[in-house]
């Protein structure tokens, strides 16, 4: 039986996207899973990540490669900053990239998210570091009192129209 959890967290790290009460959170849950950070992570959070053994920067991946471990983590995380004035306009084009894997995700509650996919996300009713702290401490006991894990079918996005995004999102270097 598994018993550490694997998170990825792929994207920008703008202080608007809500991406620090995260890594906060994941830091203060203390809970024995990895969570896994690629693109260009700043250099303050290098700093705080040598300090933790389970929180590993990546760096930019090749897209294959990048596809290879979204499909073989546990959990991907979608943090948005719910009061950044934006938040209700935002297109989820993280969502879609991995929805596209089956994987489930965790995922903020914020205004703009469709209320379509409300349903198939693990949800964190508002971005602070203490919702996210209980959102990975709750998976964890999940985890310990024996739930397992599945693939979700997130139906009703064309494959032509996510690989197009995809495409668009990881257009590889010449």
């Amino acid at each position: 039986m598994k018993h550490r959890l694997s998170y990825l967290y792929s994207g920008g790290y703008c202080s608007q996207d809500g991406v620090h009460e995260m890594l906060y959170g994941f830091i203060i849950a203390d809970v024995p899973s990895t969570l896994y950070l690629t693109g260009d992570v700043p250099v303050d959070w290098q700093k705080i990540v040598e300090c933790h053994d389970n929180i590993i920067c990546l760096g930019f991946l090749p897209k294959n490669e990048l596809i290879n471990f979204i499909k073989n983590v546990d959990f991907c995380l979608c943090p948005r900053n719910t009061v950044f004035e934006h938040v209700n306009t935002t297109f989820p084009s993280k969502l879609l990239k991995y929805m596209q894997f089956g994987r489930p995700i965790v995922c903020t509650c914020y205004p703009g998210l469709p209320p379509s996919l409300m349903h198939k996300l693990i949800l964190v009713n508002d971005n602070t570091q203490q919702l996210w702290c209980k959102a990975f401490k709750t998976l964890q006991d999940s985890l310990n009192r024996g739930q397992e894990l599945h693939m979700i079918d997130y139906g009703g996005i064309p494959e032509t129209c996510v690989s197009k995004m995809l495409d668009f999102v990881f257009c590889d270097a010449p």
